[in-house]
């Protein structure tokens, strides 16, 4: 019998000793978690974000958290306590809470944010076991981030789709060229940059006309320093006609596809050295343009007059509604005086009054109505409207006028001054003759 009551307590207290060893292993833990951006510039403010979480429902807690204070300096909290959090919770099923601590960045270095002191309570009132978190922060000032950046701002391939780059591509080589048939209308362009944290601007389908196009790829580094490729895509043209234009020289575009009608433009042709040409017409202006293509392959519209063969510029400024094609002024104001001024990027004659005016004269030609007029240009507010000179003239009037009494005041005060004089003259003669 005792053998069987020894088996018996052995037994019992295994079974008790696994169930402790279990309820052990299962005893309940917590976590609190430290999560903020990497880096921060020194006098920004980084926020920091502390997570207690766990499986199981929360009852209390009591932790605080630890920084380098040479490195940070507190400026807010969601914390009951500042840099220490003291709380509970008033039902179960809460699993989690979060809080929000800011700093701000004092100097470089790395500072590190971690979980000082920390006791977790379960609902059930059991003790938690705790796993701490930290999170280190890389503080530099902004020029040390500067100093930082690559400076790469190389190309790592270049290529036209079915052409030949002459030279080869060679990161340090910036110009190329390419030879291309007369029907070639547009090319490809493929380019890669070296470094990742460069950008690039061009490339793609780039249109091109006859003559030399001239097409850029510009890489900009992650520190701001670019460099610019060239590409000279020499499109072979048939008989080209060479014009000069105020001593620079030009070839007509024979492409009508290289135009860009403006508004109340309709195409049409003219012919020019025998050769039919594509041309834009405007009806309410009796204007006929062609496009021009000057060394660098620009192409510029210029209004082409049919009797006399000779090109001028189309210099057309756009004001919302109106468009004003700007022509020299026959009849100028009186008191205006000749200048120039910047309009829409375009640098053109002009008239004012004062010098110290913001406000400029223009001759020009409404593209939508056909009139020829003065305008009013406002070079602060950058508005236009049709110049109305009856007041101008009145006030002129009025001026000669005011000027003219005065003129005649004047000579009235001058006779009568003079008369004036000559009888005080002739009384003083009088008196010293007695």
């Amino acid at each position: 019998m005792k053998k069987y009551i020894k088996l018996f307590s052995l037994s019992l207290t295994l079974f008790l000793s696994i169930f402790l060893l279990n309820t052990s292993i299962k005893a309940a833990s917590a976590t609190i978690s430290v999560k903020s951006n990497n880096s921060v510039v020194v006098g920004n403010t980084v926020k920091v974000t502390v997570t207690l979480s766990s499986s199981s429902s929360l009852g209390s807690w009591d932790f605080s958290i630890g920084y380098d204070t040479s490195l940070l300096r507190m400026t807010s909290s969601t914390a009951e306590s500042g840099q220490r959090s003291v709380g509970y919770v008033s039902g179960s099923g809460q699993t989690s809470k979060t809080y929000t601590f800011n700093f701000k960045a004092l100097k470089s270095g790395t500072a590190k944010v971690y979980v000082n002191n920390a006791e977790v309570y379960a609902f059930d009132e059991s003790l938690m076991s705790v796993s701490k978190g930290s999170k280190s922060i890389s503080i530099k000032t902004q020029a040390e981030i500067e100093a930082s950046y690559s400076k790469n701002n190389y190309l790592k391939s270049l290529s036209v789709d079915g052409y030949e780059l002459s030279p080869t591509f060679d990161k340090e080589t910036l110009e190329y060229t390419v030879e291309l048939d007369s029907t070639v209308e547009s090319i490809k362009v493929n380019a890669s940059v070296e470094d990742s944290t460069a950008s690039l601007i061009g490339g793609g389908e780039i249109s091109v006309v006859e003559g030399s196009n001239t097409i850029e790829l510009v890489v900009t580094a992650q520190n701001g320093n670019t460099r610019t490729y060239k590409i000279t895509a020499n499109v072979k043209e048939i008989n080209p006609i060479n014009v000069e234009v105020n001593n620079k020289k030009y070839t007509v575009v024979k492409r009508k596809s290289a135009l860009s009608a403006p508004d109340n433009f309709t195409e049409t042709t003219v012919v020019i050295n025998n050769e039919e040409i594509p041309a834009l017409y405007n009806e309410i202006t009796d204007y006929t343009v062609v496009g021009l293509k000057d060394e660098e392959g620009i192409v510029e519209l210029f209004i082409y007059d049919l009797d006399s063969g000779k090109y001028t510029k189309y210099q057309e400024l756009n004001f919302n509604s109106n468009k004003i094609f700007l022509l020299d002024a026959v009849d100028v104001p009186k008191g205006l005086k000749e200048t120039t001024i910047t309009i829409n990027e375009k640098e053109v004659k002009a008239y004012k009054f004062d010098d110290n005016s913001v406000y400029y004269i223009v001759y020009g030609i409404n593209l939508n109505t056909g009139n020829k007029d003065f305008y009013m240009y406002d070079s602060e507010e950058y508005t236009i409207q049709r110049y109305d000179t009856t007041m101008i003239d009145k006030l002129t009037k009025e001026k000669d006028r005011y000027l003219s009494i005065v003129l005649v005041l004047s000579c009235v005060c001058f006779l009568s001054m003079l008369f004036l004089l000559i009888e005080v003259n002739k009384y003083n003669k009088i008196k010293n003759e007695k």
